[in-house]
């Protein structure tokens, strides 16, 4: 089921890949530094080398858009499933009673395996959505492993996780790994015998350092923390979790700090950069993320640009705490997993709470990805009768098919926002090829970040449509490019010395480099 909700979120990406034929800024930042014959731009503060690393593979041998875009959603594919494969063995009747003594791990099989005795007295309950005839340690009630796919899927039914599937941005991709890194860490918890959990929490952290390396080091607060109290205690495998989590978190800050040192002097002069670059500061923005999922802006900044509310479409935001809350409440089985959970999802998202005026729908999908466990968990765990599970069940059918539909609708209007730019910045490029603009060449204006990308043609970014008369355009002037100056308020006549272009949706002005060809 996990496999099957996976390629139906691949199918569901796929669908939105027509329409982004281009990259946007922070897209072209990470692919232009391992895409050949392009400068790369240069990597703010804030930026880490994962996405690129990740881009590497076929960005080095194409620069076709669709094609990175095609295998990126490959990517969200296996990322979906290696991100809460991990939790089947946390969850579901076998794992459930990994704990319990040898004589009681017969029971917890279900259906499918050899049936152990089922619950009786007080205990049982009737075959609810959670099968609760399954028994784990102590006699509590195992936690159904259908609720692994079931999260999988929750989480998949976001607007975002739809649209950043093939989409170059870490934060996605940051979620899969965090989800797996903490879904290990339950295994190692579960079953200290085992090499695999060790080695799973090494690889995702690694992976999650790699993406944002402050974000990682913030989740993993928590378990580091019950990795040295099981320390201290002496726990069995108890230093290979702590190990395994530091281990894979220092190498994505091993990359960051010597980075630092190359580029920003030193790591505090790096996060300094790094906060000026965010605007960071002491505040509260719960209600800016409330308005970041709801659209319809790919950036909330400013943030009014994201404060039409469509609440139909955001319940599923108020919904979510009293799902976590319920699986809190019924699945007994697996709280000690829970609640390294929640802790988890605070710790990561107290930084964008607390430091940040404006939020992005992105921010928050570690987070979101987290929480959808505990919330499936409540969900396959409800105590239901066989008769009020035939009145239940099509109510919980509907609220989802409810849910489903409004982030259908939140994501028809993020994409009709962004589908039209994206498409522009296309016909811009394919126009200036067609004019003759071709390497070496360099665009100078807003928007020369993305259109560079699509030309091949080194971009200076400007505030505002770029004067002939400015130092960066007499300097451009002075080697042996074609130089381009992108004007989106065209006044009517080309600067004196400038060859007009035909570009769609503005202009644009080509001179030749004194040091270059006139032809």
């Amino acid at each position: 089921m996990l496999i099957a909700v996976s390629i139906l979120y691949g199918c569901a990406v796929l669908s939105q890949v027509p329409s982004l034929v281009a990259f946007n800024w922070d897209e072209v930042v990470y692919a232009s530094q391992v895409r050949p014959g392009v400068a790369p731009v240069p990597m703010s503060a804030p930026r880490a080398w994962g996405m690129p690393i990740m881009l590497a593979p076929v960005a080095v041998l194409t620069q076709e858009v669709i094609v990175l875009r095609l295998y990126l959603t490959v990517l969200a594919v296996v990322g979906m499933y290696a991100a809460f494969q991990p939790w089947l063995g946390v969850f579901g009747p076998r794992a459930a009673t990994a704990e319990g003594a040898p004589g009681d791990r017969n029971q917890g099989e279900g259906r499918g395996g050899d049936q152990g005795p089922r619950a009786q007295g007080p205990g049982a309950q009737g075959p609810g959505m959670g099968r609760p005839g399954a028994q784990g340690p102590g006699g509590l009630p195992a936690v159904s492993a259908y609720a692994v796919p079931l999260a999988a899927g929750l989480f998949a039914t976001l607007w975002s996780t739809f649209l950043y599937g093939s989409m170059a941005y870490p934060n996605l991709w940051l979620a899969f790994a965090l989800v797996a890194g903490v879904g290990w860490f339950c295994r190692g918890l579960r079953e200290p015998e085992r090499i695999e959990p060790v080695v799973g929490m090494g690889v995702a952290f690694a992976v999650a350092s790699l993406l944002r390396p402050t974000d990682a080091a913030a989740l993993a607060l928590p378990l580091l923390v019950a990795g040295l109290v099981r320390l201290a205690r002496r726990a069995r495998r108890a230093a290979a979790l702590v190990a395994a989590v530091a281990g894979g978190l220092a190498i994505g800050w091993a990359v960051w700090v010597a980075e630092a040192f190359l580029r920003f002097g030193d790591p505090l002069n790096r996060l300094r950069e790094g906060a000026e670059v965010n605007e960071a500061g002491i505040g509260f923005s719960l209600l800016r993320h409330l308005e970041a999922v709801d659209g319809p802006a790919l950036l909330c900044r400013p943030p009014e640009v994201c404060a039409d509310l469509h609440w139909f479409e955001v319940s599923w935001w108020f919904v979510l705490p009293v799902l976590v809350a319920a699986g809190f409440v019924f699945a007994e089985a697996v709280r000690p997993a829970l609640t390294l959970i929640v802790a988890c999802a605070v710790t990561f998202a107290l930084p964008y709470l607390l430091l940040f005026d404006y939020a992005n729908p992105r921010f928050m999908q570690p987070a979101y990805a987290l929480l959808m466990i505990p919330a499936a968990a409540g969900l396959v765990r409800l105590p239901l009768s066989r008769r009020t599970m035939r009145v239940v069940t099509p109510m919980l059918v509907a609220a989802l098919a409810a849910h489903l539909a409004g982030q259908v609708m939140t994501l028809q209007r993020v994409v009709g926002r962004v589908a039209p730019i994206y498409a522009a910045q296309r016909e811009q490029a394919d126009a200036l090829r067609a004019e003759g603009v071709t390497h070496p060449c360099v665009l100078i204006g807003r928007g020369a970040i993305q259109l560079g990308y699509l030309t091949g043609c080194r971009a200076v970014r400007t505030a505002e449509d770029p004067d002939p008369d400015e130092e960066t355009v007499v300097k451009a002037l002075d080697g042996d490019e074609q130089v381009v100056l992108l004007v989106r308020r065209p006044s009517g006549r080309a600067p004196e010395g400038w060859v007009p272009l035909e570009v769609p949706d503005g202009a644009a002005y080509l001179r030749q480099g004194t040091k270059g060809s006139s032809n």
